[in-house]
C-alpha cells in the first residue's frame, strides 16, 4: 500500500430525523474536525439522513459496504458513534458488519464512544456492549412512542401518517383556535397556508418535516378542491361497480395528477375507498409495519420482532376510532357501499401477495417487463404488474403463458448447467479459476504467519527498549504505530485462504462442486416447487420481457469468480 494512502478515510453520517442536535449536518463538522485534527483525508462521503439506524437497508450504507468490499482506497471511517453506525435489533448483526469491515483492512473511528485497545476479546465485547445499548434504546423508545400516538389518538388527534389524498392538515391550539394549515404536493414538498387555506405563506422542502408542537392536536379539512372533486367521483365510480384498475386507467388516460405524480394505480384507489378518514373518522392502528412492538386493542403495547418491516394489516378488534372528528370528503352512505364493495370483492391470489417467494410460479421475483415493473404470476399466466396497476396507458404488454416462462427457464438450465457435458465445462471453469487464484500470488513471499511472528518478535524487542529506557516514547511511536498496522494486515491476511491451502483443497472443492450439480440435476425434475425455485435462483440473475418483441432475455449468474466465492462451494 503506498504511504499516501494511509490516512485516507471516508465518513458515515445518519440521523433519523431533522430536529435533533445529531443531524447530519451537525455531524458532518463534527466529522471534519475530527479528520482535520488527526491528519485523515476524507475522500468519500456516506449519508443517511432521515433514515433509521435499526436496518442495515440504508442506501448509503450499502454504498459504503460494496465500496469497501471492491477495494475502496480508504482505510477509515469516520462515523459520530457508534449508535449513527448501526442500531440493530441484535447486537450480532452489527458486530458481523464490523467484523467483515476489519478483514476488508477498514477501520471504524468515532468521534464519542469508547476507542479501541487492540485486544480482539476486549473490543467485541465492547462492541457487543455498545451495539447492544443502541438497539436497547430504539427498542424502548418504539415503545414509548407507540404508547403516545395511542394516547393521542384516544384523544381525537392524529398520532402519525401521511394526510390522505384530498386534506389539509390543520394544526390547533390548545385553546381550540386553529394555528396553521399544511398542503402536500405530489413531490412531497408543502405548502404552508393561513388557516383558512386562502393564503399562501411558503413552501418546504420534502427533506423538512411538519410536527406538532407541545400544545397542538392535528386533524384534517378539505383540502384543494379539485382533488377533493376526484375523491368524490372515486368513491361514486366505485360504488357503481367499477373496478380499482378501471379507474386508475381512467383517470391516467385523462392526465389527472396522482397523489405522488406517477401515476394512478389500482392500489392506490383501493386504499382510497377503504380508508374511514373520507367520512370524517379518526381510525389508528388499522394497519402497522412497526419492528418492535404493536398496540392491542385493549391498550397494552406487545412486543414483536418485524426486523424487515413487511406490513400487517390488524382486526378492527385494535382500532382507535373517533367518528366525526373533521367534514368528510363523502356522505357516510357512499362511503359504505364503496367499503361494502370493497370487503365483497375477491381476494387477490396469493401469487400477487407479498414478493413472489412462496409462489409456484418459478420466475416470479425475476421477471421484469421492459417498462420496468415485475411480473406476476396467476391464474396460469405472468402478467405485468405495471399494466394491472396503471392500465394500458402506462404499459401495453399483455399477459404470457406460464408454461411458455417455466418450460424456458427449465431447459436452459438443464442446458447450461445440468446436462453431462455442461456440468464438465462448469468443473473445469471453477477448476481453471482456483488455479489463476493460486498463480498469482506471490511465491517468493513469506507465508502470513510467518511475517506474523516476526512483527510480534520486534514489538516486543522495542517495547524492552522503551522499558529500558533505550528509546523514548515519542521515537518509538512511529514505529509502534507502523508495526501494529502491519500486524492487523497479517492478521486479516491470515485468515483468508492461502495459497498452499486452495491448491491442497482444489480437489475436494471440486469434488463438492460435483456432487452439488448432481444432487440439484437429480432432484430437478420431481423437486416441489420452492425446492425447483432455490435451483433457479441458484443460476438465473433476472429475466426480462419484450412483449412487442416477442423476446425473453435471460441473465444467468456468472461462476465462481473470486477465492472466496470458490471457497464458498465447499459449504454448497
Amino acid at each position: 500500500m503506498n504511504t499516501g494512502d494511509e490516512k485516507l478515510a471516508c465518513w458515515y453520517a445518519r440521523a433519523s430525523t431533522d430536529d435533533q442536535a445529531g443531524s447530519v449536518p451537525a455531524q458532518r463538522e463534527s466529522l471534519q474536525t475530527l479528520a482535520d485534527r488527526e491528519g485523515f483525508e476524507v475522500i468519500e462521503r456516506f449519508e443517511d439522513d432521515g433514515v433509521s439506524g435499526t436496518t442495515g437497508r440504508r442506501s448509503a450504507f450499502q454504498r459504503m459496504l460494496e465500496q469497501a468490499r471492491k477495494g475502496a482506497r480508504w482505510r477509515y471511517i469516520l462515523v459520530w458513534d457508534r449508535k449513527r453506525f448501526f442500531r440493530p435489533e441484535d447486537a450480532r448483526e452489527a458486530v458481523g458488519v464490523v467484523y467483515e469491515l476489519e478483514r476488508l483492512g477498514k477501520t471504524i473511528v468515532p468521534v464519542h464512544g469508547a476507542a479501541r485497545t487492540g485486544e480482539v476479546v476486549v473490543d467485541a465485547i465492547m462492541d457487543l456492549l455498545e451495539f447492544g445499548q443502541a438497539g436497547k434504546e430504539s427498542i424502548d423508545k418504539s415503545r414509548d412512542v407507540l404508547r403516545g400516538q395511542r394516547a393521542s389518538a384516544c384523544k381525537g388527534t392524529i398520532p402519525n401518517g401521511r394526510i390522505p389524498y384530498g386534506y389539509d392538515a390543520l394544526y390547533i391550539e390548545s385553546s381550540g383556535q386553529p394555528r396553521r394549515r399544511v398542503r402536500y404536493l405530489p413531490d412531497r414538498s408543502k405548502e404552508i397556508r393561513t388557516p383558512d387555506g386562502q393564503r399562501l405563506l411558503e413552501v418546504w422542502p420534502p427533506s423538512r418535516k411538519v410536527r406538532k408542537a407541545g400544545d397542538e392536536s392535528l386533524v384534517m379539512v378539505p383540502g384543494d378542491p379539485a382533488k377533493v372533486a376526484v375523491v368524490c367521483r372515486v368513491f361514486a365510480e366505485y360504488a357503481a361497480g367499477d373496478s380499482g384498475r378501471t379507474i386508475a386507467h381512467r383517470l391516467n388516460t385523462e392526465g389527472v395528477p396522482s397523489p405522488l405524480g406517477v401515476g394512478w394505480r389500482r392500489n392506490m384507489i383501493l386504499r382510497m375507498v377503504s380508508n374511514p378518514a373520507y367520512k370524517g373518522t379518526l381510525a389508528w392502528n388499522r394497519q402497522t409495519w412497526a419492528r418492535f412492538h404493536r398496540a392491542r386493542g385493549d391498550g397494552q403495547i406487545e412486543r414483536i420482532s418485524n426486523p424487515q418491516k413487511h406490513w400487517q394489516a390488524l382486526p378492527e378488534t385494535e382500532w382507535v376510532l373517533w367518528e366525526g372528528r373533521w367534514p368528510g370528503l363523502v356522505d357516510s352512505e357512499t362511503w359504505e357501499a364503496a367499503f361494502k364493495r370493497f370487503k365483497a370483492a375477491k381476494p387477490a391470489p396469493n401469487e400477487l401477495k407479498g414478493r413472489g417467494h412462496g409462489s409456484v410460479y418459478l420466475a416470479s421475483g425475476l421477471l421484469r417487463c421492459a417498462c420496468g415493473s415485475p411480473y406476476v404470476g396467476s391464474e396460469g399466466y405472468y402478467r405485468c404488474s405495471g399494466r394491472n396497476d396503471k392500465g394500458v396507458s402506462f404499459c401495453t404488454a399483455g399477459r404470457i403463458k406460464r408454461e411458455v416462462v417455466d418450460d424456458y427457464l427449465e431447459r436452459r438450465i438443464r442446458e447450461l448447467f445440468f446436462a453431462p457435458s455442461a456440468q464438465a465445462v462448469v468443473i473445469s471453469e471453477i477448476a481453471a479459476q482456483i488455479d489463476v487464484v493460486v498463480a498469482n500470488e506471490h511465491d517468493g513471499e513469506p507465508a502470513a504467519s510467518e511475517q506474523l511472528a516476526d512483527i510480534k518478535a520486534q514489538l516486543d524487542r522495542l517495547v524492552e527498549k522503551v522499558a529500558a529506557g533505550v528509546l523514548e516514547d515519542d521515537e518509538a511511536r512511529p514505529h509502534l504505530d507502523r508495526l501494529r498496522k502491519k500486524k492487523q494486515e497479517l492478521e486479516q491476511l491470515a485468515q483468508r485462504p492461502q495459497p498452499q491451502t486452495l491448491a491442497k483443497m482444489r480437489d475436494k472443492i471440486l469434488t463438492a462442486c460435483q456432487e452439488k450439480l448432481r444432487v440439484q440435476a437429480d432432484l430437478w425434475p420431481g423437486a416441489a416447487p420452492i425446492q425447483r425455485k432455490k435451483i433457479v435462483r441458484g443460476f438465473v440473475e433476472g429475466l426480462r420481457v419484450d412483449h412487442a418483441a416477442k423476446v425473453i432475455e435471460a441473465t444467468f449468474l456468472p461462476l465462481a469468480v473470486t477465492p472466496d466465492s470458490v471457497v464458498q462451494a465447499t459449504t454448497c
